[in-house]
Order: structure tokens, then sequence, then C-alpha cells
């Protein structure tokens, strides 16, 4: 019995590379549009671009008067085209297709002899054998005395009544003497407790703060000066002042005078 060939396009270059699209319909259109069974969406691809025929053996390419153009193998197409194995189908300048044919294999009648090239029929499955544990080893007392229950014992261990005496540990050099234990007690004599690590106050200096503070209080210095200065200056004018007021000294003052005359007052 034959299978029917099947049929398929490869992306081997556009927007999806490596994309197959199976051919199992008789009239099979691709195009841009989502209405197309085969969907290549790519800027040289027109909306309804191509169809594909198929029958029992062959495939046929038609273009439908696509923008681009469809090609066969860098040929154009202008009508129908038979598509061989192997052939490359273009659409435009961007997109190629690779058409592939993949032929029917011959199956075997069913219980029949395998036919050339088949498949062999599988006869029927037999289970397989069953094979019986093997015999464990019996070690101490039957099994009669434990309630018909063998009971658990282990392989590495002696037979129950016999008992193996260890032997004994031989120590070429005389047993080993036990470690003296350390002393916590007084140092002993000659030694020295070395004195404990000298301890320095502690200090918070800011070479920078100081700086700061220092210039702060020189600045308040000047300032508290001139003003002292100032109210100095201002009591001692009043003063001296009152004074000429008080004695009529006005017009015999030097400097005084000069002003006062400039005010037509001598």
């Amino acid at each position: 019995m034959q299978q029917p060939n099947s049929f398929r396009l490869v992306v081997r270059r556009g927007p999806q590379p490596n994309q197959t699209y199976e051919i199992s319909k008789d009239v099979t259109t691709l195009g841009r549009d989502i209405t197309n069974d085969i969907v290549v969406n790519d800027r040289e691809t027109s909306r309804h671009h191509l169809r594909l025929q198929r029958s029992s053996d062959t495939v046929t390419v038609e273009d439908l008067g696509s923008t681009n153009g469809t090609f066969v193998n860098g040929k154009r197409v202008s009508g129908v085209t038979t598509l061989q194995n192997g052939d490359m189908v273009g659409l435009g300048e961007t997109v190629t297709l690779a058409f592939e044919i993949q032929r029917g294999q011959q199956m075997p009648a069913v219980g029949g002899p395998p036919a050339s090239g088949g498949i062999p029929t599988p006869g029927p499955l037999s289970p397989p054998p069953v094979e019986a544990p093997p015999a464990e080893a019996s070690y101490g007392p039957p099994a009669a005395a434990f309630g018909g229950q063998q009971p658990l014992v282990d392989p590495y261990l002696p037979p129950v009544g016999e008992s193996t005496p260890a032997p004994p540990i031989a120590y070429p050099e005389g047993p080993p003497q036990m470690q003296q234990p350390a002393y916590y007690g007084q140092p002993p004599a000659g030694y020295q407790i070395p004195p404990p690590p000298q301890q320095y106050p502690g200090y918070d200096y800011d070479p920078y703060k100081a700086r700061d503070d220092e210039g702060g209080s020189s600045q308040w210095l000047v300032l508290g000066c001139f003003v002292f200065f100032v109210l100095a200056f201002v009591c001692f004018g009043f003063i001296g002042l009152l004074l000429i007021d008080t004695l009529n000294l006005w017009c015999d003052t030097p400097v005084i005078t000069q002003i006062v005359a400039a005010f037509g007052y001598c």
C-alpha cells in the first residue's frame, strides 16, 4: 500500500526563516492578506500574490497579478508552472521559498509478510519470563522458633550461638600516655607578664573648626572695638558741643567759628 506524497514550502529568506507551510489543500492561496491560506507579511508580497494547485503527485503555481511578480528558480512566472522538488519560489526580491516533496512509503498488508522497503508487522507480544528470587542464606535458629517467620539477621554478623572475640590491640612502643592538661594556675617562675597596651586619651579635635572659631572671635573683637570707638566719639562730641554751647564759645573756637560763620551766626 503506497502512501500519498506530501508537499511543503520552507522559508529560506524572508520575515520568518525556516518557517514551514504544509500544502494539504487542493487549492492554496498565498499573500499578505490574512484571508489567504499562507500569510507572508512582507512589503514585496501582494495582498493576493499566487495560487498553488495540488494533485496526487504534482503541485502547480500561478501568479495572481502581483506587483513584484513570482519567480521559480530566478525566472518570472507568466502562467501555470509545475514545481519540482527543490525549486526556489521567489516573491519579489526579498522572500524565497523552497518547494519540497516527501515521497510516501510502501506499507505492508496487515498480517502478511513485509513488502520490499516496508516496515515488518510486529507479532504478538509475550510476557517476559518471571525469574524466582535467589534463595537467601539462613542464619540462626529455624523459622519455627519465631512463629513461622524468619527473623531479620545481619549477614555480616556470625551465626547465633557463636561469638568471635575481638583481637587484642598490640602497642609496639607501649600503651599511649595521657597528655597532661594545660596549667591554668600561677605562671612558672621567671615568666614576665607583658604590660597592657598603653591607652591614649581620646580627643575630638578638628583643625578646620578651630580655625573657623579663631576667625570668628577676631571678627567679633574688631567689630566690638569699632562700636566702642564710635560710641566714645559720639559721647565726647556731644559733651564738647554741650560745653561749647554752655560757655557760648561758638565764635571763639577756631574750627567751629568757621563752620558757624558759614551759616551767618558770627
